[in-house]
């Protein structure tokens, strides 16, 4: 068995791996600083919602600005002005191909019918 090492509070002492906290939780954490801090789930919860845009059903006039930012977790649209994501739109794409591949092969074996008449 392995010995156990201690990491000492002053920082004087790094982990040499990744620790085990044996599915103990890390409690009390300050606020984080840095991109790679840890971070509570309240400080997450309250920054997610800063970032989450609620918009009026009836259709709201304004813009939303998303500086940048990601939508994501969008249902397939029901309606003609719902916003679509873009394996939607790709999709859509596919299957248009599809039907031009399918009227121009069509198109072609009517010429050559014709011709042949």
């Amino acid at each position: 068995m392995e010995a156990v090492k201690f990491l000492k509070v002053d920082s004087t002492s790094l982990p040499e791996a990744d620790q085990d906290f044996n599915g103990q939780k890390i409690k009390i954490l300050g606020q984080p600083v840095g991109l790679n801090d840890a971070a509570t789930v309240n400080f997450v919860d309250h920054r997610i919602g800063q970032r989450t845009f609620h918009v009026n059903r009836e259709g709201a006039q304004e813009k939303l600005k998303m500086n940048n930012n990601v939508i994501c977790g969008l249902a397939n649209p029901t309606e003609r002005n719902d916003v679509v994501h873009k394996h939607y739109v790709d999709s859509q794409i596919e299957y248009l191909q599809g039907l031009v591949t399918n009227l121009t092969r069509q198109v072609d074996a009517l010429q050559t019918r014709v011709v042949r008449l």
